[in-house]
């Protein structure tokens, strides 16, 4: 009686081990890792059974069943990016398959990071696919199930009827600020540029000039200041109505501008140097100054013009 029930113990031992190890060789844990902002990592933690290797996620064409996450669709988060492995696979050659292939031992963590579009808790389910092998023999799993409870984040955003987000003007007033003494900034050192450092005394001159009253300057500067802006954004309404992305690039770069350019700069130095004086038709100019006696609204116009003209290669988004 007793041996019976002792052969029936090895028996049944022997059974449970056969059918663990094969249905077991890796064990899963899953993870919700916070990072900045509304973004999170999901995190695939595999503890792989000795003598076992697990494939990456991308594998050459006629290799092993790569290991793949695949998820529910939902309005509660987005993926971002690829998955990322950690630590990187061991690339080896495989014998079975005949090729170098990325493989995993011992352990490895798989991190997705996705982005919280819910203010409320939500879970994210899904199943994976994955093989393992030994030196003898292979085994592919496929559809396990797994499960993350992700915690929901304060949205900064809203979502449109086509299902994209927009921002929301909700900014923090640090950097609003921020974004102004950026804008200085980058304002300040375009001044230092080829193209707009050497129109400062021209520019200084002109506002100085014919001993105008100091609220006559200021009102000079104002409609400078308006018209340079003025211009630029017409030149965006026109690169925006024709849809040319490559029109403000092609007219600041394109040698036939750029040869005009500076034919006009070489006739204006010569002029400078006092070689000739370059003036306009009597009539025309008798107008110009009639204005500029008013308030100088067309002088100032006209010298935006010429400053935007010259420092428009040396324009770009800071």
């Amino acid at each position: 009686m007793k041996k019976c029930f002792l052969l029936l113990f090895v028996i049944v031992g022997i059974g449970v081990n056969l059918n663990a190890n094969p249905d077991n060789p890796v064990t899963w844990s899953y993870s919700v890792n916070p990072v900045e902002g509304n973004k999170a990592e999901l995190v695939f933690s595999a503890t792989i059974a000795p003598g076992h290797q697990l494939y990456a996620t991308e594998i050459p064409e006629g290799g092993p069943l790569p290991t793949g996450f695949f998820y529910t669709e939902s309005e509660a988060f987005k993926k971002i990016g690829k998955i990322r492995e950690v630590p990187e696979p061991k690339i080896k050659h495989d014998d079975i398959f005949g090729m170098d292939i990325g493989v995993h031992t011992k352990s490895v963590k798989f991190v997705q990071v996705i982005e919280i579009l819910s203010e409320t808790d939500f879970s994210i389910i899904g199943t994976m696919d994955y093989m393992v092998c030994t030196a003898d023999m292979c085994m592919p799993f496929s559809d396990i199930d797994f499960k993350f409870t992700v915690k929901g984040c304060p949205q900064t955003y809203t979502h449109l009827a086509s299902g994209e987000v927009a921002d929301n003007a909700e900014t923090s007033s640090e950097n609003i600020w921020w974004f102004v003494f950026l804008a200085l900034g980058a304002g300040l050192a375009a001044v230092l540029t080829p193209c707009v450092f050497p129109m400062i005394p021209i520019t200084v001159s002109f506002f100085m000039s014919g001993g105008a009253k100091r609220s006559e300057g200021v009102l000079k500067g104002l409609i400078f200041g308006f018209s340079v802006a003025l211009i630029y954004s017409l030149l965006g309404v026109v690169v925006a109505i024709t849809k040319s992305a490559d029109f403000a690039n092609v007219l600041s770069t394109h040698w036939i501008a750029n040869l005009i350019f500076f034919a006009l700069f070489v006739l204006f130095a010569c002029s400078f140097f006092g070689l000739f004086e370059i003036m306009l038709p009597t009539g025309l100019s008798n107008k110009l100054d009639a204005k500029a006696d008013k308030g100088g609204l067309i002088a100032s116009f006209f010298m935006a013009a010429v400053l935007t003209l010259v420092s428009f290669s040396c324009t770009g988004p800071f």
